[in-house]
């Protein structure tokens, strides 16, 4: 398990969101576990988010 902490508005959210594809890489690269997270089919990676309450 890995946990993503930061301040408020530090982009946690932001980058989970990109990480699951719900938004698009605008510049730069996204990679984890080794993967480049724009290319890596989804079956391939594993990712969860969870709601904002």
């Amino acid at each position: 398990m890995t946990a993503l902490i930061g301040p408020n508005g530090a982009g946690k959210s932001t980058l989970l969101a990109l990480m699951a594809r719900l938004e698009r890489l605008q510049a730069g690269a996204l990679r984890f576990g080794g993967l480049d997270a724009t290319r890596t089919p989804t079956r391939r990676r594993s990712c969860a988010r969870t709601p904002r309450w």
